[in-house]
């Protein structure tokens, strides 16, 4: 799969699915979180065509997360959200 470019199964889908995902907690093990709970992960679009991801608990909205969150490195990131250009990874 070529990075940032949106394959054709996808063309219609809904940007909520490509922007927020439920991960295991023991997936992003940078955040400490307590085995078998979930993060919210949120991927935004920013104003300079880059983006980021954040993360928290799962009991949180994903406008929340986005707001508050932690932040993830680009390479989880990236293999979370493999449909944006990690190249474009807001630093």
């Amino acid at each position: 799969m070529i990075y940032g470019v949106v394959p054709p199964w996808l063309d219609h889908t809904p940007r909520d699915w490509m922007t927020e995902r439920l991960v295991p907690s023991e997936r992003l093990p940078v955040f400490d979180a307590p085995a078998g709970t979930h993060l919210r992960v949120v991927a935004t679009e920013g104003g300079i065509d880059d983006w980021a991801a954040y993360a928290h608990f799962d009991s949180y909205s994903a406008e929340w997360v986005a707001a508050h969150g932690n932040k993830l490195p680009v390479e989880d990131a990236a293999a979370l959200f493999p449909l944006f250009d990690a190249k474009r990874y807001r630093r």
